[in-house]
């Protein structure tokens, strides 16, 4: 059985790599929209440690759920 910490730990990690493979998605529709229409990408942000936070945060309300 995994301790708060760990559990915290795996809800942060699985946040990042959730919003990191959303970034890169819309990264690559962005590069793909850009080239058909023959223009330069836009900068899309990439997720914040708020972001993150509010995920894992999200995902930990999930976990407490009974």
């Amino acid at each position: 059985m995994s301790n708060g910490y760990e559990i915290r730990h795996a809800l942060l990690t699985q946040a990042s790599e959730l919003l990191t493979e959303r970034w890169h998605a819309a990264m690559e529709v962005e590069r793909l929209s850009a080239e058909r229409e023959n223009r330069n990408p836009a900068l899309i942000p990439a997720p914040t440690v708020d972001e993150i936070k509010a995920t894992a945060e999200s995902l930990y309300e999930f976990v407490q759920k009974k």
